[in-house]
């Protein structure tokens, strides 16, 4: 598949059709200093159960995806590869 991405980010928000992910870039900005990308995923079927009854905010996740029209991105497959402390 052509139309394919794979990242790896921590998560920022959970909605019930999408979720955000925080990225930080790979390089420093003119002040010295990491940015961090905030990218929407839509989510359908068993993806969208799995995210909110598994993950919560600040959980690092692995995303495949695709891009459909209008830009919007859709995630394939989660892989929870970390989750932060439960309070």
């Amino acid at each position: 598949m052509l139309n394919q991405l794979v990242i790896v980010g921590r998560l920022w928000a959970i909605k019930p059709d999408r979720f955000i992910l925080a990225v930080p870039a790979t390089f420093k900005n003119k002040e010295g200093v990491y940015d961090t990308y905030r990218i929407e995923f839509f989510m359908k079927g068993n993806i969208a159960q799995n995210v909110k009854e598994y993950c919560k905010k600040g959980d690092m996740v692995g995303v495949k995806g695709h891009i459909e029209t209008h830009n919007k991105i859709y995630a394939e497959k989660v892989s929870f590869l970390s989750s932060s402390p439960r309070k």
